[in-house]
């Protein structure tokens, strides 16, 4: 397991590289792919179909765009190809795991800053909030699961009342 999280590294930086800067000259690229040669390749085939779709939205000649757009369908067909053998090897699944931490790991790095954002935005802390909202919502799902369908309407109806007293 820890030799996965090792390769993980790898496997994050060759992501995250910018797409104008070779990986195959990394020294990353080069230990990944002794271990997981299909998905090192995929990478690469990705990173290259996104080059030459930037490469075509820049480009004005009809006659370069047309070979712009031949190079991205073989690349794609390469990468097609190389799916099916990745599936076949069984690094489709290491993939998808790599895929699954690297999703995790930004996510994390994403919500403090989201809740920054919004402390500073609405000049309270998050806590308040969740309790002005719950005082806002509707009855719980929960209680109205064990009413039928006329109390649920009954119970629904009295928390309006409720809350267009208290707007008055």
């Amino acid at each position: 397991m820890k030799d996965q999280m090792n390769y993980y590294k790898h496997y994050e930086k060759l992501m995250k590289m910018k797409i104008e800067e070779s990986i195959v000259k990394t020294s990353e690229y080069h230990s990944f792919s002794e271990i997981y040669p299909r998905i090192t390749e995929s990478i690469r085939l990705k990173r290259e179909i996104e080059r030459l779709t930037n490469k075509l939205k820049s480009e004005k000649a009809r006659s370069s765009k047309f070979k712009i757009k031949r190079e991205i369908t073989i690349t794609k067909t390469k990468l097609k190809k190389n799916n099916l053998i990745k599936r076949l090897h069984g690094e489709s699944k290491q993939e998808a795991i790599f895929q699954r931490t690297m999703k995790h790991n930004s996510s994390k790095m994403h919500v403090p800053l989201f809740t920054k954002k919004y402390q500073k935005i609405l000049g309270q802390p998050i806590r308040k909030l969740r309790r002005s909202m719950r005082k806002n919502l509707p009855p719980s799902l929960f209680n109205l699961r064990e009413l039928d369908a006329a109390e649920k309407g009954l119970a629904l109806r009295e928390w309006l009342q409720e809350k267009r007293k208290k707007i008055r």
